[in-house]
């Protein structure tokens, strides 16, 4: 866990840790308002950044594997088998991951700027673990005032051959601004 703080016109600090262990440092600092981003898919990001992250360690790891067909494997992306992987990013773990989010950041009194993206479940995209309605409701529980706000038209870049691509909306991200904290 590290933080670094920014002298500027406010005061920043920018946290690299798990979300549960900075409760009291975010306390202790008098923060107001945190700003989150996690993932919204299966699909983890150490997938992408796993041969990274072995080059910096400059280990050897063991490679996770799989089993199908009474067969175990290597993963076929040959994954670190101690790579990290996000409870924002596991189906039976979403909510739970969410909602101790939201009682995180209002335990310390603070607002919340949730970035998220939405889908159409009647179209051909990568589903989130969690709808924009969803995120609403566990919000509530929390923080009597809850919208949505949209930073405008853009679209996530594509990292697959064009023929693999999936539907995009032109929104790609949201914003769920929680504010006033429930007593």
């Amino acid at each position: 866990s590290y933080y670094l703080k920014c002298e500027k016109k406010y005061s920043n600090i920018f946290i690299r840790d798990d979300y549960n262990n900075i409760w009291n440092l975010l306390k202790e600092k008098n923060v107001s308002v945190v700003y989150a981003d996690p993932p919204y898919t299966r699909y983890h990001y150490s997938r992408y950044y796993h041969i990274l992250e072995t080059i910096s360690l400059r280990d050897v790891p063991e490679v996770s594997t799989t089993f199908l067909n009474d067969q175990s494997n290597l993963s076929r992306a040959l994954y670190r088998k101690d790579r990290y992987q996000s409870q924002f990013c596991i189906k039976s773990k979403v909510e739970n991951a969410f909602n101790s989010l939201f009682q995180g950041v209002s335990s310390i009194g603070a607002n919340l700027i949730l970035s998220y993206s939405p889908f159409e479940p009647s179209k051909a995209v990568s589903p989130r673990l969690q709808t924009i309605d969803q995120l609403i409701a566990l919000a509530n529980r929390y923080y009597k005032k809850v919208y949505i706000i949209s930073p405008g038209k853009f679209v996530h870049s594509k990292l697959n051959k064009k023929e693999k691509n999936l539907t995009a909306s032109s929104e790609a991200e949201l914003l769920i601004v929680c504010t006033e904290i429930q007593k």
